[in-house]
């Protein structure tokens, strides 16, 4: 009988043999750990301050354009009410909110195409201006400009130390820190502007409220440098092209289009130490006036100004001739009087120069004392006010 064929047998798994990883024993294997980031230097902290600190300084100079640009509109007094209440404001919710500005605003980029746009805003706001009124007209102007643009600016320094490697302790103070550092030099730069600015103001068109506008709008861009800044060449090209708040001959030839229909034409327009300086003429009523800001500084009826025989001006507030009747008052003495001739007058504000031409036309010896010089040259150029007249430059209020 035959034997049963034997199947051989699978020989025996080799003890000896590694076993083969699983997902759970690799996860088991300790990895090396992670080489940790190296922390920002000395040069990156000054470098991200700085830049900090600049684009805050520019909003401090904002803060003084922006009362310039709406003082001719609504009167100094007024577009300066509630300036501060708006900045604080304004300030206050980009310190608090900086994670939502961050998030759908990115200020590195949005921050200098409004600043680019703000003239243009500007410019369709003031065709509302005699609707909003002096109160309403300053307020809603800036929370529509100016206070983007400060609550913009308070976010940028915080970007800048979010970007460094730092101790989150370090990071936390400097954090903390630039809310106070971003308000001192906010106010130091507004401060020192309003004192020296002024003085320069009107000397060329980068001295005028819309020329200090776009170079702020470009140091902006040259800090926060990005490629969608493109998208301010529309604003450019438009208040070059029909912005006439622009004091350039083609912007003041659309403004006096428009003004023809209420029968004024500008004569000349300037930017000045003691404010807005126009010279309108009335077509229909035959007039001229200087006016500063919203202060009528005086006027001339235009058929005795362009009488070259005339003597003496015909103001059109008759205030000023009666001012000349000061040559009438009587001294209480018993001294003789004295010729014209022999007197002297000091008048303090020139405006268009009525009182102190009709006191040199009796042969009176007058001083005048004017703070503006272009408010000088204006009076000579179109009110007649006579050069041989000595006129002193100076602040009278000084000691």
């Amino acid at each position: 009988m035959a034997k049963p064929k034997s199947t051989p047998s699978k020989p025996a798994a080799d003890k000896s043999q590694p076993a083969v990883s699983t997902p759970a024993v690799r996860g088991a294997v300790r990895r090396p750990a992670a080489v940790a980031a190296r922390e920002s230097s000395l040069p990156e902290l000054f470098f991200a301050g700085a830049m900090g600190a600049a684009v805050i300084a520019l909003a401090g100079v904002y803060s003084y354009v922006s009362q310039l640009t709406l003082a001719p509109i609504y009167g100094s007094a007024p577009a300066g009410k509630y300036h501060n209440a708006i900045t604080l404001i304004a300030g206050g919710v980009g310190s608090l909110a900086h994670s939502l500005v961050q998030k759908h605003a990115n200020p590195l980029v949005t921050l200098p195409i409004l600043t680019f746009y703000i003239p243009t805003i500007q410019f369709f706001l003031f065709k509302f201006s005699y609707t909003l009124g002096p109160v309403l007209g300053p307020i809603i102007t800036e929370t529509l400009t100016f206070a983007p643009l400060v609550g913009l600016s308070v976010v940028v320094p915080g970007v800048f130390i979010q970007k460094l490697n730092l101790s989150p302790r370090l990071k936390q103070g400097m954090e903390q820190g630039n809310i106070i550092a971003a308000y001192a030099i906010f106010n130091a730069t507004k401060t020192k502007l309003e004192q020296s600015m002024p003085y320069y103001l009107g000397t060329s068109l980068a001295l005028t409220s819309i020329g200090l506008q776009f170079i702020i709008a470009a140091a902006q861009a040259i800090i926060l440098p990005s490629k969608w800044i493109v998208l301010a060449i529309p604003s450019l090209l438009f208040t070059a092209m029909f912005n006439h708040h622009v004091p350039l001959p083609y912007n003041t030839g659309l403004l006096n289009a428009s003004l023809k229909a209420d029968n004024y034409t500008l004569l000349h327009r300037q930017e000045s130490l003691t404010g807005y300086l126009s010279v309108l003429e009335n077509t229909d009523a035959k007039f001229r006036v200087m006016r500063c800001g919203h202060s009528l500084l005086g006027g001339e009826w235009l058929p005795h100004l362009m009488t070259k025989d005339a003597k003496v001006s015909d103001p059109v507030f008759t205030v000023f001739t009666a001012l000349e009747a000061v040559r009438l008052v009587k001294k209480d003495s018993h001294k003789p009087e004295k010729a014209d001739s022999k007197k002297s007058a000091l008048v303090i504000g020139l405006g268009i120069g009525t009182t102190p031409s009709a006191f040199a036309a009796h042969g009176i010896n007058t001083t005048v004392v004017e703070l503006d010089p272009n408010v000088h040259q204006i009076a000579m150029d179109y009110f007649e006010f006579p050069k041989k007249v000595n006129t002193v430059i100076e602040d009278a209020a000084t000691p």
